[in-house]
């Protein structure tokens, strides 16, 4: 066999190879592969389509104490990160903070957001042990850590926490905004004694004083506040719609150690929908496991609700899309159900009529998957409607 034959076998095999690669979804796309496994908590459409993810970039062992556990006598490293991904679905670029621009480690990424100046990023940063007098514990050195990343300019600046009220909150037009959060001035007491607040809406003029207040009857009065506002109502929202009314969504453990998923309506003036679901209220029923869930509203006027649920850690993640009235649609689910094969934490958000989902593999590998309105997988985004991204 002579040498050039050899050579085209050669090339043949490497271009049979990538193929093969590029059909299981395997690779890192419009980038070359990094040495960080990246671990997603938000992801937000730009108005151009793009698509900006927000999480952690860890190099090494981070959770191992022997390796690192952010104490900087090891090689593991935690960044705060956002990848950015092309409205069709190529990985543009990645960009992040590193643990010495951070003055210490991303412990984790909780929540991101567009604003008029780009993606702010509240985090919890664990400071490095040299910087601290009289250390005590890793959680003694956490702090909130609030960034702003300018996709255009790709640059990472100091950034105040974005004010809210509440657990969620949504902007009128006119200048009132509606929360929802605990009402201090509803407190009541547990079965057991424990003093407690009401959650409830509430609408506010723009310099803050109070309109009305309702209480939320979709949610359960044995609800555990305590851990809701310990967590901030991570992954709650509020929507609303100028014909059909507000419709809220969210999820919280009870004192009796349940995890509930709940999505309501109530009309305009506050008051409950008794016309949707159950009195107002759709208990979305799975065996939810503990951790952020997450809802977005599509163009159409359905709900798409995520989280995860199974019966062992870390679940699977599960979809439900309902419509605006509360109507199931079984057809989506299902096909949602085959589509999306990863596992928590996931990000969800939509982008026009699609879905937008990202999550992770069992190799660590991100995953961005786009579903159409039957849930299937969208063949025009990615490759086969997902992006699979090894390492950044």
């Amino acid at each position: 066999m002579s040498s050039a034959t050899s050579k085209l076998g050669l090339v043949t095999a490497v271009v049979a190879l990538g193929l093969l690669l590029a059909a299981c979804g395997g690779g890192v796309e419009g980038s070359a592969p990094g040495d960080r496994t990246f671990k997603v908590a938000d992801i937000v459409v730009r108005e151009n389509g793009g698509i900006l993810l927000a999480g952690t970039a860890t190099r090494g062992d981070w959770d191992s104490e022997e390796d690192d556990f952010c104490d900087g006598d090891g090689p593991a490293t935690r960044d705060l990160a956002v990848v950015e991904v092309s409205a069709a679905g190529p990985l543009e670029d990645v960009h992040s903070l590193s643990e010495d621009e951070l003055d210490g480690c991303a412990v984790e990424v909780e929540r991101a957001m567009l604003d008029s100046d780009g993606l702010v990023v509240e985090a919890v940063v664990r400071e490095a042990p040299g910087l601290i007098p009289a250390e005590g514990g890793p959680a003694t050195r956490e702090d909130a850590y609030v960034t702003r990343f300018d996709p255009d300019d790709n640059e990472f600046d100091d950034a105040e926490p974005q004010e809210r009220s509440g657990y969620a909150e949504v902007q009128l037009s006119g200048g009132d905004a509606i929360s929802i959060e605990e009402d201090s001035a509803r407190e009541r007491r547990t079965v057991e004694g424990i003093p407690t607040g009401t959650i409830s809406l509430i609408r506010s003029r723009a310099g803050g004083s109070r309109i009305w207040s309702r209480p939320v009857r979709a949610i359960s009065p044995d609800v555990d506040t305590h851990e809701v506002g310990w967590e901030g109502g991570r992954g709650w929202a509020l929507f609303v719609d100028p014909r059909r009314g507000i419709y809220g969504f969210a999820h919280y453990s009870t004192w009796s150690s349940n995890e509930e998923v709940v999505f309501f309506r109530h009309r305009l003036d506050g008051h409950p929908d008794r016309a949707f679901g159950d009195g107002s209220r759709l208990l979305i029923e799975e065996p939810w496991f503990h951790g952020t869930k997450r809802a977005v509203r599509l163009s159409d006027g359905d709900f798409v609700v995520a989280g995860a649920a199974g019966q062992e850690e870390p679940g699977r993640i599960v979809l439900r899309r309902f419509s605006g009235d509360g109507e199931p649609r079984p057809t989506f689910d299902r096909a949602a159900a085959r589509a999306v094969a990863c596992r928590p934490p996931v990000g969800l958000t939509s982008q026009r009529d699609n879905v937008l989902v990202a999550c992770s593999r069992d190799d660590g590998a991100l995953v961005v998957l786009r579903l159409g309105a039957n849930g299937r997988l969208d063949p025009s985004f990615g490759r086969a409607g997902r992006l699979v991204v090894q390492r950044i």
